[in-house]
């Protein structure tokens, strides 16, 4: 196999830069907390002011678009806002992939968008000479 070849391969699968936290791990408790409070208590204004902080929180534009009452919405605003820890950043990963070695080995990476750094581990494939 070349290295075309192996890039090809790796490219078969789409992998994006999962992003950093969006919130810190107190803020995140936080909001958790008082959503399940909210939500155990069936109080529909506390859940909607959790939904609206959770979603400043992350820089998202709150909207006040739901029906009154509407646990199901809430809940999924809920889940995207404070337990989805991140977004995103959208960087094709396989580009740091194909730019180092086929080794197998576990090399570090910082996602040049988001600064997001880890390990990933390299597929092992043995390269013909050029």
């Amino acid at each position: 196999m070349n290295r075309e070849e192996a890039n090809a391969e790796v490219r078969k699968i789409q992998r994006i830069c999962r992003g950093l936290p969006l919130l810190t791990e107190e803020k995140r408790v936080e909001l958790h907390t008082a959503w399940h409070a909210a939500h155990a208590n069936l109080d529909i204004a506390a859940a909607t002011d959790v939904v609206r902080r959770a979603e400043e929180a992350i820089n998202k534009p709150y909207r006040p678009d739901f029906v009154h009452e509407d646990w199901q919405t809430l809940s999924a605003r809920a889940s995207d806002a404070i337990f989805a820890h991140s977004m995103d950043c959208g960087v094709d990963f396989n580009d740091i992939i194909v730019a180092g070695p086929y080794d197998g080995q576990h090399h570090d990476y910082k996602c040049p968008k988001c600064g997001q750094t880890g390990t990933y581990r390299a597929p092992y494939f043995e390269l013909q000479e050029a």
